[in-house]
């Protein structure tokens, strides 16, 4: 879902496919540019704690399933796409 169309614009495909982040940096809005940012990289570290569960069992670590931190970071984007929107 996280790299699927539209939701991958906002992360996945870099600064310069994210509208919101053009949008930001068009209007010369820096609290816009931090909550683009910020929700970048909640998206990315929530894809990437999804994705290190995968190889759990070749990692080194405790061995555990991550399942909190995947939903806490949809929880942060979320928030910061909420934020986004209001500030538009």
């Amino acid at each position: 879902m996280l790299k699927a169309p539209p939701v991958n614009e906002l992360w996945n495909l870099g600064n310069g496919r994210s509208w919101i982040r053009t949008y930001a940096l068009d209007e010369g809005d820096p609290d816009l540019i931090e909550l683009a940012e910020d929700l970048s990289s909640a998206l990315q570290l929530s894809d990437q704690y999804v994705y290190d569960n995968n190889f759990i069992y070749f990692q080194p670590g405790s061995g555990k399933l991550k399942i909190k931190e995947p939903k806490d970071q949809i929880a942060v984007a979320k928030t910061k796409l909420k934020a986004i929107i209001a500030s538009l």
